[in-house]
């Protein structure tokens, strides 16, 4: 099963959980410890991808018909090429939210509430 789930493709976005340019497994010390340059993003060997920590349901091929639920990251471009008609949606929910979720952690954070 976990080789299935690794070269799954998303079929459906449940909800979208975070965001990230690159997959920090990939980053050296370095870059771990003091972040990718903005010069360096754009050199092919690092791992700048923009990608989503999304709930979906994931299928093998179009025989997969139950396929499966899972939370993973998925890049943008494999997003745009699975579901065109769906990303930007989604992807403006997750952000909306991100937002709402950010401005009640700084109010409670300056005792506003």
């Amino acid at each position: 099963m976990e080789d299935q789930c690794k070269s799954g493709t998303i079929t459906k976005i449940e909800k979208i959980y975070g965001c990230r340019w690159c997959d920090p497994r990939q980053l050296g010390d370095v870059e771990y410890r003091n972040g990718v340059d903005e010069d360096d993003e754009e050199e092919a060997e690092l791992p700048a991808k923009l990608a989503y920590l999304l709930c979906g349901h994931f299928e093998t091929n179009e025989k997969d018909k139950k396929g499966w639920d899972a939370t993973r990251w998925v890049s943008y471009e494999d997003l745009e090429k699975a579901l065109p008609e769906k990303v930007d949606e989604a992807i403006d929910a997750f952000e909306s939210s991100a937002r709402d979720r950010r401005g009640r952690a700084a109010a409670e954070m300056r005792g506003e509430r």
